[in-house]
């Protein structure tokens, strides 16, 4: 399992994020921009999906993150998240995002 800093920063290369480490957990947009984690905030989540043209599929129990079909997709159980549909989507973009920014040069 991959620690937050270790997919948020492949994730924000992928999105076009400047992303600059503030402390241990902070992580901002430029070195002077707004907080930044997909991890945590479902706007800056929906904006790297955006940019990364990621598709969310919804089930009644997890939700499905598509990339591209060479990549695969991401699936997270909402009963991991302790029901938290949100945070389910939130750490399945965010893996995705993650699988694209590694394969940036």
């Amino acid at each position: 399992m991959k620690s937050d800093r270790e997919l948020l920063e492949p994730a924000a290369k992928a999105a076009g994020v400047e992303l600059w480490l503030n402390s241990v957990s902070s992580y901002r947009n430029g070195a002077n921009g707004p907080t930044w984690n997909s991890l945590t905030d479902d706007g800056d989540c929906a904006r790297m999906e955006s940019a990364c043209e990621i598709d969310v599929q919804w089930f009644r129990d997890a939700v499905m993150i598509n990339i591209d079909a060479s990549d695969g997709e991401c699936i997270e159980y909402f009963a991991n998240h302790n029901g938290d549909k949100n945070a389910a989507r939130r750490l399945a973009s965010t893996r995705a995002a993650a699988q694209i920014g590694e394969g940036m040069k």
